[in-house]
């Protein structure tokens, strides 16, 4: 019947875990003022000033582990926000410089084209000058002629001046008409600057969107990350409080 009690004891009440009878003497030795509640006997306090210390060590060493965790969660995760917001600013930095560049072509194409239309006018004005020129260069009707001779030459003259006249008008009409496509092309870049300014507003404010949900999420996994590290805390302290107690009421009835 003893046996089977002492078996029962045995199973009910464990003996200290971390008590250490040769470590736990010498320990008492170096550190006589003990501090806490206790059990009575010297025997009894050494274990337990010991078993503290044990204890206290393990407690730390699972803090500064859980510390050392949690420093590292919080830099990844501010590090993955910074990641994102660096990817989300060349995105937009990159469309809007495609976007730019795009406008800014054409634009190239219309100045280049208005350019040579200028060309073309100063060109067409001196042809203009020179075929005046020309007219004026034209010898007259000779006198003396008869006067089917006379009519036959002043319609050469005429026909002579309306072809120099002619040509200069085919030049200025080519003038007029490359022109007229600049301005058209002039006005289709200008809608096309107003539907790319629109574009670029839509992706900044597209983009800041984006940068407020990453700076919602990253507060959130803060905020996440900062309560599981104080709810381990707590249950650390929990722990070794349950432990403490534990191995107290161990070295009572075994020490």
């Amino acid at each position: 019947m003893d046996t089977v009690q002492a078996l029962i004891d045995d199973i009910l009440h464990a003996a200290p875990q971390y008590y250490d009878a040769a470590k736990a003497h010498e320990y008492y030795i170096k550190n006589r003022e003990l501090k806490g509640r206790g059990p009575k006997g010297d025997k009894q306090r050494e274990a337990w000033a010991y078993s503290k210390k044990v204890i206290g060590d393990e407690k730390k060493t699972e803090l500064d582990t859980a510390a050392v965790d949690h420093k590292t969660a919080m830099d990844q995760v501010r590090e993955s926000a910074l990641k994102r917001r660096e990817e989300i600013r060349e995105k937009l930095n990159a469309l809007l410089e495609r976007l730019t560049a795009g406008i800014d072509a054409k634009q190239d194409v219309v100045d280049r084209d208005a350019e040579e239309v200028s060309r073309q006018a100063k060109a067409v004005a001196a042809e203009a000058k020179a075929a005046a020129a020309k007219i004026k260069a034209l010898p007259p009707i000779p006198k003396g002629l008869s006067k089917a001779d006379a009519a036959k030459a002043a319609e050469e003259r005429k026909e002579e001046i309306a072809k120099i006249r002619g040509d200069v008008a085919t030049s200025r009409e080519a003038v007029a008409a490359n022109r007229e496509k600049v301005a058209t092309d002039r006005a289709g870049v200008s809608a096309d600057r107003q539907a790319t300014s629109a574009e670029k507003k839509s992706a900044r404010e597209s983009a800041s969107s984006e940068r407020e949900q990453v700076r919602t999420e990253l507060k959130a996994s803060i905020d996440t990350a900062r309560t599981n590290y104080q709810t381990l805390k707590e249950n650390l302290k929990a722990k070794y409080e349950t432990a403490s107690e534990d191995e107290l009421e161990a070295i009572k009835r075994s020490v």
